[in-house]
């Protein structure tokens, strides 16, 4: 029986929550086995009262662990795959914290070492209540590493209720180097 397989780790600061931990079989079969673990973080400066039974944390991290048994290195093709398939289930994560009307925007990139990382950039909307409404943005990527990959997401506000901008710069950046700090 293979051992399990370590959380991943990011630097973040104090104000992050680890609210979530769980770890998945997403695909076994004969010749291959793959397994995942997820971390989640939340912000617990950032987050409004909310009717809805959904997370009132209007900002989150996430980073998950994508291993494959047998190990097998990482390959362009292989990379496209993972993106496909996580990018669509990052979609199914929103929906699940609330955000609806989730359109794709333009992608960022940032440089790890002499990799360059594309990010996927969402932006949607989160019902607060009935008369607040949140324009929400959201970040996903994957980031291969050594012989597997981490899944990395986020998701923040536009702007908040009496504060027509939040602070969406910061959040990115905050996000962008906690993604360097991943493994």
């Amino acid at each position: 029986m293979a051992s399990p397989i370590p959380p991943p780790t990011i630097t973040l600061d104090d104000h992050w929550v680890l609210t979530t931990t769980r770890s998945a079989t997403p695909f076994d079969i004969k010749f291959l086995t793959v397994k995942t673990r997820t971390q989640i973080y939340e912000d617990t400066r950032c987050h409004v009262k909310s009717d809805s039974t959904q997370s009132d944390q209007l900002r989150f991290i996430f980073v998950t662990r994508v291993r494959f048994s047998p190990e097998t290195s990482v390959r362009s093709a292989l990379t496209q795959l993972v993106r496909r398939k996580s990018a669509q289930q990052f979609q199914d994560i929103l929906q699940t914290r609330g955000v609806e009307r989730i359109s794709e925007r333009n992608a960022r990139q940032i440089s790890i070492g002499d990799y360059q990382l594309t990010f996927d950039r969402l932006r949607g909307r989160l019902q607060v209540n009935d008369s607040t409404v949140i324009p929400v943005e959201s970040l996903f990527g994957v980031r291969p590493f050594e012989t597997e990959y981490l899944l990395c997401g986020s998701g923040y506000p536009l702007s908040l209720p009496g504060n027509n901008s939040a602070h969406q710069e910061q959040y990115r950046e905050e996000f962008f180097e906690a993604v360097r700090s991943a493994h």
